[in-house]
């Protein structure tokens, strides 16, 4: 596992889905830079997100299915990057900017409404639940600080 995955995921080799996730993971950092590449990385990371999101809703056992879903997208990586043409993705600086502003006004509008219930209580029992849901001992964590260093839609903040 390289050394930033040992810092920001301790535990994931631990986990009962870890390996096929770090193997994603792996896959993932090995493409290269371009942006064909980083394209690829969006649609795998949007596949494991949406596929993620199924699986929640599912009363089934979560783990096959997660294990199954990081390695059908741990695959579509490697087939993937010397299968796409190299494509040109450069943008105007103008057309970033209105997309910058557009966003923002967007995401603002979501969260206007959103009271201290849904910033602070809300989190920590849909992070308690996700403990409980994937086998994680959540005693190890109390008292500690955790950061979500983007790992969802951007629902909460």
């Amino acid at each position: 596992m390289t050394d930033w995955l040992e810092k920001m995921a301790p535990n994931l080799k631990e986990a009962p889905y870890g390996e096929s996730a770090v193997r994603f993971i792996e896959a993932a950092e090995s493409l290269g830079g371009e942006p064909i590449h980083n394209l690829l990385r969006v649609m795998s990371v949007y596949s494991v997100y949406h596929g993620k999101e199924i699986i929640e809703k599912s009363d089934s056992d979560p783990i096959p299915l997660l294990c199954d879903l990081f390695e059908r997208n741990t695959a579509l990586i490697r087939e993937g990057a010397g299968a796409l043409p190299d494509l040109n993705f450069s943008v105007s600086k103008k057309k970033f900017e209105d997309v910058e502003q557009a966003t923002g006004e967007h995401y603002g509008n979501l969260f206007a409404e959103f009271d201290e219930h849904y910033y602070f209580e809300e989190p920590v029992k849909l992070l308690r639940d996700r403990f409980e849901r994937n086998g994680l001992p959540i005693d190890k964590f109390q008292g500690q600080r955790a950061l979500d260093a983007g790992c969802g839609g951007g629902v909460i903040r």
